[in-house]
């Protein structure tokens, strides 16, 4: 776990689980975020401290940025959770910076999730090793279907994406896939995106879920919306286990 040293835009300590190497780091975490503070008002970008990282610095990648907001229909009340994907990089060793697009600002329960990799900058060489892992889901629960599935396992990482078809009100209130041949030493947040968020508002659905020992849950599909013919879908990177220190290489 890498415990933040502090932050420009007024939030609590941020915990992160971590594999760090000389060429990456993959992080993975959620923090709530206060639009109304004036730190976050003052800050043209948000910059969390951590300890020194082995990276110099990093490419630009990105990280989940989600809301919820609450719209009145008649005779009925609906709140919706929205997101989309924000720039984030490490500027140096001990600075990790988020875009600050201002989307949401003044919605309620605005949160960043990290399910990234952060790639050296300037490498000339493979980034870190990694397999392709073969993934054969079970479902536990709802009328889904996964496809477009990959995975890639490296020691103290690793990577998933999957697109869920068919995704109607016939699903039910939750999702749950135990994913054979994935990590079951994976424990971490993520972030199911895709469609319209039925709000005029930018951005897509969003719910927040997670994997543990395997079985991917999205526990909460109330603010997605009902209808046919979108494909939500997860993409994530994620530590395995207790945080890791990959094999440090020389940067060029």
């Amino acid at each position: 776990m890498i415990q933040s040293t502090g932050n420009n835009f007024g939030c609590g300590p941020v915990t992160l689980q971590d594999f760090l190497s000389g060429t990456c780091a993959v992080l993975n975490g959620k923090l709530t975020v206060d639009t109304s503070s004036p730190e976050y008002t003052a800050a043209p970008v948000l910059e969390i401290y951590l300890p020194t990282l082995p990276i110099p610095r990093s490419c630009v990648t990105t990280c989940w940025l989600s809301a919820r907001v609450t719209i009145e229909y008649p005779g009925l009340t609906r709140t919706y959770t929205l997101g989309t994907a924000v720039r984030t990089w490490l500027r140096d060793s001990t600075t990790l910076c988020i875009e600050k697009p201002g989307l949401y600002d003044g919605l309620d329960g605005v949160t960043l999730t990290l399910c990234t990799m952060y790639a050296v900058r300037g490498i000339r060489q493979t980034v870190v090793p990694c397999t392709p892992a073969e993934i054969t889901p079970e479902y536990l629960s709802g009328d889904i279907h996964a496809e477009n599935i990959a995975c890639a396992v490296g020691d103290g990482w690793c990577f998933l994406h999957l697109t869920i078809n068919e995704f109607t009100s016939e699903i039910g209130d939750s999702i749950a896939i135990r994913l054979a041949g994935f990590p079951e030493d994976v424990s971490a947040d993520i972030c199911m995106a895709g469609g319209s968020n039925n709000t005029d508002r930018p951005g897509s659905s969003m719910a927040p879920g997670r994997i543990e020992g395997g079985v991917l849950t999205i526990p909460d599909l109330s603010g997605m919306p009902e209808a046919t013919g979108y494909t939500p879908f997860i993409f994530m990177f994620a530590p395995r286990g207790s945080s890791r220190q990959g094999k440090l290489l020389s940067n060029p």
